[in-house]
């Protein structure tokens, strides 16, 4: 299967605890051995348990393109050694903007960031990806991270983008997007999706519009 339905511990939040990779899927501890089994399906990859400041909220903290990782530095020294062992290519950025899920995305080709990231974080972060950096926002809304979800070629994100928006963003990230929402008509789709190229876990609230729409969007339905 590419796809399954998952709420944690009552949560259809799921794109706050599952951070997928190409090769590992980071998932917080509070997931349970049954749906880390359904997440390693999905998937294709093992799951390893983590926690970023103390929780497990690691879709917040944490951003990937697939390949790279980044985490705030207040990740504690033992969250670090899991990464360490679990041969996760990571890097620790220096920024007030200590939720990285929510103010970057990343693609296999660039990389879109909240505008309030400050020059030594935009270094750090330039020398983690090695990608083209674009700073961007939602309107007046900066926390670029909430409202896009991608794999390496597809993407889903909220309509409240312009056409305009869309399209600059595709060209930029070099990927297809197209309009959705998770969990009944939530707009931020990445705290309800968390996608690779092999699949994609969505919130259980999510209808079966949404989950028809997201399987298209992201390219498993072609």
């Amino acid at each position: 299967m590419h796809v399954a339905k998952l709420d944690i511990q009552g949560n259809s939040l799921v794109g706050l605890y599952i951070v997928p990779m190409d090769d590992i899927v980071l998932v917080g501890p509070e997931i349970s051995k049954k749906d880390r089994r359904i997440i390693e399906s999905v998937f294709k990859v093992e799951t390893v348990a983590l926690t970023i400041a103390g929780t497990g909220l690691i879709g917040v903290f944490a951003a990937t393109n697939g390949s790279v990782l980044v985490v705030p530095e207040i990740i504690f020294p033992h969250e670090e050694q899991i990464l360490k062992e679990a041969g996760v290519n990571y890097r620790k950025i220096k920024t007030t903007l200590t939720c990285l899920g929510n103010n970057i995305v990343a693609s296999r080709k660039g990389v879109l960031l909240n505008p309030g990231f400050e020059e030594e974080a935009l270094s750090q972060l330039q020398e983690a990806f090695s990608l083209p950096f674009k700073v961007f926002s939602l309107g007046d809304i900066p926390t670029i991270g909430s409202f896009i979800v991608c794999n390496s070629k597809y993407g889903l994100c909220s309509h409240d983008f312009s056409d305009e928006d869309i399209s600059s963003i595709e060209k930029h990230l070099g990927i297809q997007l197209t309009t959705g929402t998770v969990n009944l008509g939530s707009t931020q789709v990445k705290s309800g999706l968390a996608v690779n190229d092999a699949g994609f876990i969505i919130g259980a609230s999510s209808g079966g519009p949404e989950i028809i729409n997201a399987d298209e969007a992201l390219g498993f339905l072609e």
